[in-house]
């Protein structure tokens, strides 16, 4: 079940915010930060860690300085006193369909997500920008003829190959036409309790799946151009693949139990692994397999696999309780959605607060380290910045009551 938003304490901190811009002259809450804004609260996560009676000061798009408020000074910007508030970064999402979902981009953000990474929707170049929402993409899925996800999704979705040659030739195109990463498809379907199991689909599971040349031509040419290569992968057959073809990243935990040798080979070689833990929870193996990757060393990122139906359509409180569920702290779940999701996309320092990172950054009310209760209030931030620009505001938040979904 998920928690309710303490509305008390939102409102107390929206308050508090409003009071300290008021009388402020020719101040709007529009205003980019050009002139300089010193945001300070009780309590900040920086993308690595949290620091108390924080401030963080943004001038020109970019983070100018953040730490403790004593050592972030400068007179001649404008100053927003949150008080008992949460500063972080604004959150990433490293899987989400918000093009195929039709998920509007500031409804995102105003729920706190300010980065999203497409893993299956429209292929458009990088969209970003000053108030608007970073997006990348990775356009349809590189499978092979009638394999996922075209008996579940269509073949709106699907880029399909026959043999290694056409394995180069597609990822070639796919990049050529922008896509920032490539996904390719490892799924016979079948996995009980995934969404994507086949129990609708209009050919029923097993599926083909790409040979192990076929994938390994995708992750050398993708790499060859610059790209990642992440795998929907969702059982020990896909995972096999994966690991024998050098694939960078999985974009689940598998839905099905996986031995656990490769999972640990997959921690060993530093494949990246992307939560959806909250969508997957009906599945028999997702956490599971997620804790043994973790146990290993694994580093498990933050993703949410945004657009299905359970899944909120802004940052998942859910989503990063079921990544301490499975082994990691507070901080380190964190900097999965923020400092290392940033580093994940090549774009680091975004996802963090140090000297010339973008200035995307949200607060939330109260401490967000009181359990449950205080992470889920990054659901509903008090303040939304992108590139320096006030997007969401103590005078424009939504009331607590109003849905993410």
């Amino acid at each position: 079940m998920r928690t309710r938003i303490n509305r008390r304490e939102t409102l107390k901190a929206g308050a508090v915010a409003a009071a300290a811009l008021a009388g402020a002259p020719g101040w709007t809450f529009q205003n980019e930060a050009d002139d300089g804004l010193l945001i300070t609260a009780d309590s900040m996560f920086d993308g690595h860690r949290f620091v108390e009676n924080a401030a963080v000061l943004v001038r020109k798009g970019k983070v100018v300085r953040s730490g403790p408020a004593r050592s972030v000074r400068d007179a001649s910007a404008r100053r927003l006193a949150m008080g008992s508030a949460t500063i972080t970064p604004g959150m990433i999402d490293l899987h989400v369909h918000a093009t195929q979902g039709h998920v509007p981009f500031d409804r995102i953000l105003a729920h706190g997500v300010t980065t999203i990474r497409d893993l299956g929707g429209d292929l458009r170049p990088t969209h970003e920008g000053p108030g608007r929402l970073r997006y990348v993409g990775a356009g349809p899925l590189v499978t092979v003829q009638d394999g996922y996800p075209t008996p579940v999704w269509g073949t709106g979705l699907s880029a399909v190959i026959k043999g290694p040659a056409s394995a180069r030739a597609t990822v070639a195109r796919l990049v050529d036409q922008g896509a920032a990463i490539i996904k390719m498809a490892l799924e016979p379907g079948g996995e009980a309790g995934a969404p994507w199991s086949g129990e609708h689909a209009s050919t029923p599971p097993p599926w083909p799946l790409p040979s192990i040349e076929e994938a390994r031509a995708v992750v050398q040419e993708a790499h060859r151009r610059g790209r990642k290569v992440t795998a929907h992968v969702g059982e020990e057959q896909g995972v096999r693949i994966a690991l024998a073809a050098g694939v960078d990243e999985w974009a689940h935990s598998p839905s099905a139990l996986v031995p656990e040798e490769l999972l640990k080979e997959a921690a060993r070689k530093g494949v990246r692994m992307i939560s959806t833990l909250d969508t997957e929870s009906h599945t028999e193996g997702a956490l599971r397999n997620a804790r043994i990757f973790v146990s290993h060393g694994g580093r498990l990122l933050y993703g949410t696999d945004m657009a299905h139906p359970e899944i909120p359509h802004g940052f998942d409180s859910q989503e990063l309780s079921l990544m301490m569920h499975v082994g990691l702290t507070l901080e380190q779940a964190l900097a999965g959605a923020t400092s290392l999701a940033g580093e994940q996309l090549g774009l680091a320092p975004l996802g963090t607060l140090r000297p010339g990172a973008p200035a995307d950054l949200i607060v939330a009310a109260g401490d967000i380290r009181q359990g449950h209760g205080g992470v889920k209030n990054l659901e509903y931030p008090l303040l939304v910045m992108t590139g320096g620009r006030l997007v969401v505001t103590p005078d424009t938040t939504r009331s607590p009551q109003t849905p993410a979904h």
